[in-house]
């Protein structure tokens, strides 16, 4: 089913006997948006993997990330007959920096460092991918990052909630032990946090089975690369038909 902010909200008001939630609290909208964050939180999900290209930019000595960008996976060069990137540790970016040797462009390192954000009135931390060498040219969508996307920001009744199906009873929960825990709701018989709260779902059978769930869209990713069954393919494996003839 498609589930949008105003059926969750009404979930929210049930949860918590049937009243609007306060706005002290912020309302039923930054209470759905708080539980989205913390499910997204609670596991590596796979349905939050996403796929983008990102530019280099001359005398730039960083990548802009995604604006959703919340954790890497990978990142690879789009053409790597122009370019290649290898993700390091900062110890070992700055390292590199010291090397005026070093400076092709289209061997770059990289790791990933925060940014103050360039908003006036302040906010989050940016992330971006520091590199080394700095480019010497601009190229748009030279680099290919796979990563995992943050929360999808709610902001009007009819917004669609951005989870597949299986997880939407999780975080139906969630968004109702939310409602309790900032509302201080005594009607249960407990005295439980929020933080409490959350601890119990995730002891759950239903987050474990999201997690099944989720884990399970892909069941097959082939041989390990450079394993010792990787290590076995045959010429033919390997698309390349040819015959070797005997000694002579």
């Amino acid at each position: 089913m498609t589930l949008q902010v105003a059926t969750v909200s009404r979930m929210i008001a049930h949860a918590i006997g049937g009243r609007e939630p306060s706005e002290q609290v912020g309302g039923a909208l930054d209470l759905a948006n708080r539980a989205g964050t913390i499910l997204f939180n609670m596991y590596t999900w796979d349905f939050t993997l996403r796929i983008a290209t990102i530019d280099k930019t001359a005398a730039q000595s960083y990548l802009e990330l995604p604006p959703d960008f919340e954790e890497i996976e990978s990142i690879q060069a789009t053409d790597t007959l122009t370019n290649s990137m290898h993700l390091t540790s900062l110890e070992d970016l700055l390292y590199r920096k010291t090397f005026t040797l070093d400076q092709s462009n289209f061997n770059f390192y990289g790791a990933l460092t925060y940014a103050d954000s360039s908003d006036s009135e302040g906010g989050p931390p940016v992330a971006q991918i520091d590199i080394h060498p700095t480019p010497q040219d601009t190229e748009a969508g030279a680099f290919t990052v796979a990563y995992r996307r943050r929360w999808p920001k709610l902001v009007e009744d009819n917004d669609q909630i951005g989870v597949p199906e299986f997880a939407e009873e999780l975080y139906i929960q969630i968004c109702r032990e939310v409602a309790k825990g900032y509302e201080g709701d005594r009607m249960d018989g407990s005295a439980l946090t929020l933080a409490d709260r959350i601890s119990k779902i995730k002891n759950s059978w239903l987050f474990e089975d999201a997690k099944a769930k989720d884990s399970r869209a892909q069941s097959d990713y082939g041989p390990i690369i450079n394993g010792h069954i990787d290590s076995g393919r045959t010429l033919r494996d390997w698309g390349i038909n040819t015959t070797v003839g005997g000694p002579s």
